[in-house]
């Protein structure tokens, strides 16, 4: 769970308060690649600027193991709160 404020918003009904990131750093959304990709946009949506990673992974038919064939981070992903997906 990603810590929460609330704030003070106008809506058209009436005003309320709003719950937002309650963080100083910044985000990172890491998709795991193809079953993650579904949630990147909405979750862009709702996150605009936060930055992008990718991990592909997939697992080796005989033994199982995980094989990492991609892996691709923002430069700055240490300075920030990371969102895997």
């Amino acid at each position: 769970d990603l810590p929460l404020k609330y704030e003070e918003i106008k809506t058209p009904l009436a005003p309320m308060k709003a719950p937002m990131l309650a963080s100083e750093k910044k985000m990172v959304v890491v998709s795991i690649m193809r079953a993650g990709q579904g949630l990147l946009d909405g979750i862009l949506e709702l996150m605009p600027s936060a930055r992008v990673g990718h991990i592909g992974l997939y697992r080796e038919p005989t033994t199982h193991l995980t094989i990492e064939y991609y892996f691709k981070l923002p430069q700055d992903v240490e300075h920030r709160d990371i969102l895997v997906v």
